[in-house]
């Protein structure tokens, strides 16, 4: 019984209340873990960072309930788009998400976080405050990599969050990718 108790308590602390997907420390550990996976394995690696763009705005103009139910929305298509078993999506933090995608090449990851993407706008959550479209979007940044010995996670993380970036700042509602 108490066994049984701990494994759930394990479990509840790796999961986003809100969302009811992993959050930041299971994303963390899951990293960690496919990152020494794919070196092992020699295989390849995709991360995904996704942000609702112009969120604050809609919590302004809609209130923080709307917020919530925007979030997990979101988190529902994020968790329906990534169901294989090297596959996992958490909340990442605030109004971003992150995706980590084994044994998938750089080109798969773009397809899959464009269907994100798209999925995500039709959802058409109206957001009266967007710059230019009147729905919820996401912009999404993609990094991939085949790690080893000699590279760091760090660095396709950082690598996923400078493409998402580069996505918001050209424009928003859109993905971009790297490779390192």
């Amino acid at each position: 019984e108490l066994q049984r108790a701990n494994t759930q308590l394990r479990q509840l602390i790796r999961v986003d209340k809100l969302t009811n997907i992993g959050n930041r420390r299971a994303f963390d550990e899951r990293f960690d873990l496919e990152w020494r996976r794919c070196q092992r394995a020699t295989g390849s690696l995709a991360l995904l960072m996704c942000d609702i763009d112009h969120f604050k705005q809609f919590n302004d103009h809609y209130g923080h309930r709307a917020g919530d139910e925007c979030l997990r929305r979101i988190a529902a298509v994020l968790d329906r788009c990534f169901q294989r078993a090297a596959e996992f999506v958490a909340r990442y933090g605030g109004e971003e998400f992150a995706a980590v995608l084994s044994g998938v090449d750089s080109q798969t990851a773009m397809e899959r976080a464009e269907a994100v993407r798209r999925e995500v706008e039709a959802l058409a959550i109206e957001h009266a405050r967007a710059a230019k479209n009147r729905f919820v979007t996401v912009s999404i940044g993609v990094a991939s990599t085949e790690p080893t010995q000699k590279t760091r996670k760090e660095a396709l993380l950082d690598a996923a969050d400078a493409a998402l970036y580069q996505a918001k700042e050209n424009g928003r509602n859109r993905v971009k990718a790297t490779a390192i």
